[in-house]
């Protein structure tokens, strides 16, 4: 994986690789992403993260009842995260579930950041790919690949500003996104 690589998206056959872009853009890596509205489960004390927002247009995604863009959320505070929600408008979503509930004190470690570096993205290589080739980077999901759905995974990168797990690790962070349902899943794996 090259150093930087933050993330890759999977959209109809074709694989975009993410970077740090040097200009402003649509695309991007934590900041405070939108204000949404979260709607279901209690959790916490610590919220979830803003991990990725792209834009639809610039992946071929076809899902304009949810607006142009989609911003993924992840508890990285929550060890061992599994998330699910639904997108109920463009700027809310109802989680229908998330495990643990209860936020770790000091994980993934002491002093970890509310809100992720602002980092806007660009995509940086784009070719063909098979649904074997997005079955091996979600490899530790147990997911079914699904060619109509839109995969993105990120990933511990030095380009971040901050370690997404601390700093020994290789953790990346797993999306699946039915732009027909607007359902998205998320949930961690090891390099």
């Amino acid at each position: 994986m090259s150093s930087d690589l933050i993330a890759t998206v999977f959209s109809r056959g074709k694989r975009y690789s993410i970077g740090r872009s040097s200009k402003a853009s649509c695309s991007y890596f934590g900041g405070p992403g939108y204000d949404v509205v979260i709607e279901g489960p209690r959790y916490g004390p610590r919220r979830l993260h803003h991990i990725l927002t792209f834009n639809h247009p610039q992946f071929g995604i076809n899902a304009m009842q949810f607006g142009s863009c989609v911003s993924l959320y992840y508890g990285i505070c929550f060890e061992g995260c599994e998330l699910e929600w639904d997108r109920t408008a463009t700027a809310a979503i109802r989680i229908s579930k998330i495990s643990p509930r209860k936020s770790g004190k000091e994980y993934p470690y002491f002093g970890y950041p509310d809100v992720l570096p602002y980092i806007p993205l660009e995509i940086i290589e784009e070719a063909e790919v098979s649904d074997s080739e997005i079955k091996d980077c979600t490899y530790n999901t147990g997911w079914e690949i699904d060619a109509r759905h839109v995969y993105a995974v990120a990933y511990s990168s030095p380009n971040l500003g901050v370690s997404l797990f601390g700093p020994d690790s290789e953790v990346e962070i797993v999306f699946e996104y039915d732009t027909s349902r607007g359902r998205v899943r998320a949930a961690s794996q090891t390099d």
